[in-house]
């Protein structure tokens, strides 16, 4: 399966979590921020994906980001956005994950080219 988003803001793992005060004691929340941007993303993959879509059992991922941000901190979105469309199981079941990066300038939309394959299509 092949999934495209062009133009797009994505959160950054920096942004997950945000520490806030409930009942007096401290405790770490996800971010509005971080959840509108996984739910816009689980959206636009879902509307790609062909109907009859079975998600693999072992899944290679193959991603290419255009974006000024660390890649390391845009997967964690990606890859929680992708579970939640039903592209694949479980994040803990990739086998694989290649990412590359294509340098924008600070500031620029964020562009994302996936591949989801099984393992044993794999050479």
């Amino acid at each position: 399966m092949v999934i495209v988003i062009r133009d797009f803001q994505i959160v950054s793992d920096n942004e997950r979590l945000i520490p806030v005060i409930m009942k007096g004691k401290p405790r770490v929340v996800t971010s509005g921020k971080y959840k509108k941007c996984k739910e816009q993303l689980r959206v636009l993959m879902r509307e790609q994906m062909p109907e009859g879509y079975k998600p693999p059992e072992e899944p290679v991922i193959f991603m290419q980001v255009q974006t000024y941000k660390d890649i390391g901190n845009i997967a964690k979105v990606v890859m929680d956005a992708l579970e939640g469309a039903g592209v694949i199981k479980n994040d803990r079941d990739i086998l694989r994950l290649d990412v590359e990066k294509i340098k924008a300038k600070r500031g620029a939309s964020d562009s994302l080219y996936i591949w989801v394959i099984d393992e044993d299509m794999c050479p």
